[in-house]
């Protein structure tokens, strides 16, 4: 059956920060339907799977502190909101690394941060760092369990009368109405709005090109190993010897006694079925047969996220459209700020002042100019 709606606010992309901007939408009075080209519950896109850090260590611009902290600020009151836990915390991080300015650095983004030698983690946590890495200990992190948050924030948004449509995958998105409309069309058929939020996770670059925006972004799918805990404590632990793409390990909170280890993904188009990522697998296995006094592997589960070249995120307005505003580019690290990022996108839609500077966010910092459709 086709369908045929007009909306104040259509939301493309129901991963965690689409429901977010969603839920925000919806609370602060706009008509708002969010757009789900899979079937709710399942593993597609860059949301799912069982636990998620959060954290206030800042790996990008100064500006980004204040969301991380703001975001861990709403990430507890929908924890107090809902009947489930969500949060687990406070959860001890480690921290390190092989260079030494960007631990220390990163160091000083947190209060309650305690330098630790690769020596006394090695005897405390049963690691197995040289003494070429700097680290330090931070006892404000915590662990959400994600496909919990996610559903929380979609029945949030429901019972907020905030409706939805599944099994609808967007095809085009166009602006330019007479009336200042915007369509967004489908297979199943087409959706007018007043406004769009674009949230579309791996697929945002095909969907933007098609409006006339270029971006540098690049989807990547990655392999997630799950260890048995055997001695291992339970904390949060994180590997900046590359900033830009850190080795992870936090704990499954779906699976009993379990562990979860990432690193780095592949390159891929996202509508690639099946990448090869046995290196990826390969590149987990050895970093925790040298550092990590892990129980055996007992299983896997494959991800996705989209890089920028700068592994910041990009929060706009389209250049000729500005009733159409995206969230793309999270570089793994969306969940952690996604319902500062929802709050965000709601107020660049309604006008209001959201209280954070985005500026470093723009697509603008990039060469590749967004194209105008005039």
């Amino acid at each position: 059956m086709q369908t045929r709606r007009e909306v104040e606010v259509a939301v493309v992309g129901a991963g965690v920060i689409g429901t977010s901007a969603a839920l925000a939408l919806q609370r602060s009075g706009k008509k708002t339907l969010l757009i789900e080209q899979y079937q709710f519950g399942g593993s597609h896109g860059s949301s799912g799977g069982g636990s998620r850090i959060v954290h206030y260590v800042n790996t990008g611009c100064s500006s980004l502190a204040s969301i991380l902290q703001d975001a861990m600020k709403r990430w507890r009151e929908l924890d107090d909101e809902v009947d489930d836990q969500l949060l687990v915390s406070p959860m001890k991080m480690l921290m390190v690394g092989k260079a030494k300015e960007t631990v220390e650095k990163l160091a000083t983004s947190v209060q309650d941060s305690c330098s630790i030698t690769p020596s006394q983690a090695n005897s405390k946590y049963k690691t197995e760092y040289s003494e070429e890495y700097t680290m330090f200990e931070y006892p404000g992190a915590a662990v959400l369990r994600a496909d919990l948050s996610r559903a929380a924030l979609l029945r949030l948004y429901q019972e907020s009368g905030g409706e939805v449509l599944e099994g609808w995958k967007v095809a085009e998105i166009a602006g330019g109405e007479e009336d200042g409309r915007v369509k967004v069309r489908g297979p199943n058929g087409e959706v007018r709005a007043s406004s769009v939020v674009l949230c579309p996770g791996p697929w945002a670059g095909c969907l933007l090109h098609n409006l006339g925006v270029d971006l540098p972004l690049q989807p990547i799918k990655s392999r997630v190993c799950f260890y048995q805990r055997g001695e291992f404590p339970d904390i949060v632990l994180l590997d900046s010897t590359d900033v830009s793409d850190m080795v992870y390990l936090l704990p499954a909170l779906d699976i009993p006694n379990s562990l979860k280890v990432g690193y780095s993904g592949v390159e891929v188009h996202p509508d690639d079925p099946d990448p090869d990522l046995s290196r990826t697998e390969e590149e987990v296995k050895e970093y925790v047969a040298e550092h990590l006094s892990l129980g055996g592997k007992h299983s896997h589960q494959d991800c996705w996220y989209t890089n920028t070249p700068d592994k910041t995120f990009i929060l706009d307005h389209h250049p000729t459209f500005p009733n159409i505003v995206y969230a793309v580019g999270f570089s793994g690290r969306g969940f952690r700020v996604a319902p500062t990022i929802g709050h965000i996108l709601a107020c660049m839609v309604t006008g209001r002042d959201h209280g954070f500077n985005i500026s470093p966010f723009s697509a603008s910092r990039f060469s590749t100019e967004p194209k105008s459709m005039v």
